[in-house]
């Protein structure tokens, strides 16, 4: 399990997970340590100005092209 992991680091992986594997934004919360979903999301979308669903699709988004 990642713990200990700055917030900015935190979400680097958390892009990387989204990008790079299937895992639900529960699974990927629960990895890097969140108590739950919505902290998880609040803390991307504050750092990365999205959520990690926006994230997840226009990643997804830049691939089909």
């Amino acid at each position: 399990m990642i713990i200990f992991l700055f917030v900015d680091e935190k979400i680097r992986v958390a892009k990387d997970l989204l990008v790079n594997t299937v895992w639900t934004m529960s699974d990927i919360a629960r990895e890097l340590g969140y108590c739950d979903t919505a902290h998880f999301g609040k803390s991307f979308k504050q750092s990365s100005g999205v959520s990690p669903i926006q994230y997840r699709q226009s990643q997804q988004d830049k691939l089909k092209v």
